[in-house]
This record gives C-alpha cells, sequence and structure tokens, in this order.
C-alpha cells in the first residue's frame, strides 16, 4: 500500500472510530472516493471482496436463507425488499428475479458488476452483515443483509450462512 492509500485508510479508520454508524456513501463523499473503495479501505476485520465471476453461486447461497433484505439505492429512492429472495436465473444479457411465491421481481445488470463485497459493521447501533455488489465504477447496485426476525435481531441461520459463505472468501495467512 504505497503512502496514499495509507492515508486514505487511516482518515477512514479514524472516522469510523468517532462514529461507527457512518454510512459508507458518507464516508466516501467525505474521502472524495467510490463507495466500493471505501469498503477496500475498511479494516479486514469488516470486509471481505469476492469475484464479480462468482455472482451467481452467491445469489443462490443467498437465496436459500429465510430471510434477506435487499436493498437498491437510486438517485430519488432507496428501495427494500424483506423476505426470501427468488432463485433468480440468467437471460436476455440480465439476471431475471422471477419465482412463483416470491413478490421480489426485476432485473439485474450482472455485466455492470465490478466488485462483491462481504461487509460487517454496525448500522445504527446494531450488528449488521451485507453482501454489496458494486458496478465498475465503484458505484453501489444493491445490497443484501442478514435477515432479522420480529425482534429485530439476527435471525440465527441466516447469520450462521452468511459467515459460512464468507468464509470461503477469507484469505488466511500461512
Amino acid at each position: 500500500m504505497d503512502n496514499q492509500q495509507t492515508e486514505i485508510r487511516e482518515r477512514l479508520q479514524q472516522k469510523i472510530n468517532e462514529n461507527p454508524n457512518r454510512m459508507l456513501s458518507e464516508l466516501a463523499g467525505q474521502l472524495g472516493i467510490s463507495e466500493a473503495e471505501a469498503v477496500y479501505y475498511l479494516p479486514d476485520t469488516m470486509r471481505t471482496p469476492a469475484p464479480a465471476e462468482d455472482f451467481e453461486s452467491i445469489w443462490q447461497e443467498a437465496s436459500r436463507w429465510e430471510k434477506a433484505t435487499f436493498i437498491a439505492i437510486t438517485p430519488g429512492a432507496v428501495l427494500e425488499y424483506m423476505g426470501k429472495l427468488p432463485s433468480g436465473s440468467h437471460g436476455h444479457g440480465m439476471f431475471n428475479l422471477q419465482q412463483e411465491g416470491i413478490p421480489l421481481g426485476g432485473h439485474l445488470m450482472i455485466k455492470q458488476l465490478g466488485s462483491i463485497w462481504f461487509l460487517s459493521k454496525p448500522h445504527f447501533g446494531k450488528e449488521s452483515h451485507s453482501i454489496q455488489f458494486y458496478t465498475k465504477e465503484g458505484k453501489p447496485m444493491f445490497a443484501l443483509y442478514v435477515g432479522r426476525g420480529e425482534d429485530k435481531e439476527l435471525l440465527p441461520d441466516v447469520l450462521h450462512s452468511y459467515q459460512a459463505l464468507r468464509a470461503r472468501y477469507e484469505v488466511t495467512a500461512p
């Protein structure tokens, strides 16, 4: 890591220490970097990268979860869906979300996917774990969060599945 990268990482860590609940988009904006770059500079314990080529296998595993939160942010809206994810399939150049009995539908333009990150970072004072999907330009495409129960606590089976999936991509030192 060069001096500029080290400086960015240190500034990001300082901002997290001041307020660990800050949104990534806010942190990235303050540092003048893309949101995906902000994830890259997070402490290693908070993030794990996965190859964009593994999108389908990651999505298929998440579609087995009892409940997830799907979030897509556009310039004019924050869209959230809480429930079971459709398994989806490729067709017409997109990944199509369509499954009987599951209300989430649509089309994901996966050819624009640049990076995937497993992220464990507090959100509004609560433990939070997600899979973040970014464009090749480092902009957010959508995110999948570990589902919560009626008590607003993380669902244990979903958390366990998330942790096992993330562990596949963690690099262990020799």
